[in-house]
Order: C-alpha cells, then structure tokens, then sequence
C-alpha cells in the first residue's frame, strides 16, 4: 500500500512541475517579462553561371571552363578558328543570392587584351579595323529562352569601372524561396549578361590574342 501511494505521489507532482513551466510570473515588477528572437542577417552574395550562346553568334560554340570564379574559353587555329569580322556573342546568368540589393558593373581588362590588338571605343557591333577588337555588354531581365532573345541595346564595354554603375538594383532575393537558383522570366533577383566580341576585319599577326572580361557587384548606393 505504501508503494502504491509513493508512486501516486511522483506522478502528481511531475503533472505540478509540467504546469509550471507554461508561464512565468515576475517576482520583482510586472514589466520583466522578456521576449527573445534570434536571428541570422543574409549578407551580400551572388553567383554567375554560364547561360548559353547568343543567336548572334558566327563562331563555333564556346565551352566554358570554370577556375575558381573565372570562365575561360579558348578559339585557335588549330580547332575551332575565327574568322575576320566573326561576332561571340556569349550570355550569362547573375543571380543576387543575398539579402542586399545590388549594383552590376562589367568592364573590359585592356591591359591583359594583348598581344596586339585593341579595343574599340565603338558602342555598335561593327566590325572595325586591322587589329580592332570590338567589345560590348547589354544587361536584360531573365529569360529561359535566351538562345533566341538577342540584346536589344548593345553599350561599348568600359575599360573600368566608371562613376555610374552599369546596372542598378538587382533586388535581394525573394525570402520565400532562398536559394531558389531558378532561371525564369520575370524574376528581380536575376539578370542576363550579354557579352559580345566582333572580330577585327584582318589581324597583323597569327599569335593568340586574350581578353579579360570582368563583372563585379557592389551593394546599392
């Protein structure tokens, strides 16, 4: 009988303990009762991927490489040349992954395009000169389809950066689907990046030519 009620006993009072624990009464003032959310800020952050080849373009396919966070791609006499005034006409995909908004800047590195052609100050797609690179961007919203939206409005690509950016705002992603990673139409936190390259009308020399493309973000301003 004695151990029936002393079991009795420790279910009560663990039923009292439970109870206590579904609020709490300040002993000192009624105005100490504290609320604490945590939470965790996302920062800045983006991705650039490779989107696909422009329905301007008149050379063979390009395959990108990805070394660390540079795409390099390579065309040379001996698989894949280019012709006099052929266009590459690549695009890629920037999504902002973060949670700050973002400004977009490309520009063309001209002391790595060497060995000895250069770039044209041209805003156009021409094919320009002897040893004359034509090099320009356009920004356009996100498009699936890309492969068959060519850019409307072709921009010289700068040679830095300059003191207005060259896209605003691409909005912070959308906090109902973090790191959605998808590539629609319509989306704010993603861009397509048009880059085009015209070949020069002749060149004065068979040596291998490079150019540096770069894209950089920084948070809106």
């Amino acid at each position: 009988m004695k151990k029936e009620t002393y079991i009795t006993f420790i279910v009560i009072l663990g039923i009292v303990m439970l109870s206590f624990g579904q609020d709490w009464t300040s002993s000192s003032s009624p105005d100490t009762v504290y609320i604490i959310l945590s939470v965790r800020m996302i920062g800045a952050s983006w991705i650039c991927n490779e989107g696909g080849t422009g329905v301007e373009n008149t050379t063979p396919p390009l395959s990108f490489s990805l070394d660390a966070d540079t795409f390099s791609a390579s065309l040379d006499s001996a698989t894949a040349p280019v012709m006099p005034c052929d266009k590459i006409h690549h695009i890629f995909w920037i999504e902002n992954t973060g949670g700050i908004t973002l400004d977009i800047n490309a520009f063309f590195n001209e002391s790595l395009s060497g060995p000895d052609w250069v770039h044209s100050d041209f805003s156009d797609t021409l094919c320009r000169g002897v040893d004359t690179l034509v090099g320009s961007y356009a920004f356009e919203s996100a498009d699936p389809t890309l492969s068959t939206d060519p850019a409307a409005d072709w921009t010289v690509l700068p040679e830095d950066i300059g003191t207005t950016d060259e896209f605003e705002n691409l909005y912070a992603e959308d906090p109902s689907a973090l790191g959605d990673s998808t590539w629609d139409a319509g989306e704010t936190d993603i861009i397509d990046f048009h880059l085009l390259y015209r070949m020069p009308s002749s060149s004065s020399t068979v040596r291998m030519q490079h150019f540096y493309s770069v894209i950089s973000a920084k948070i809106s301003d």
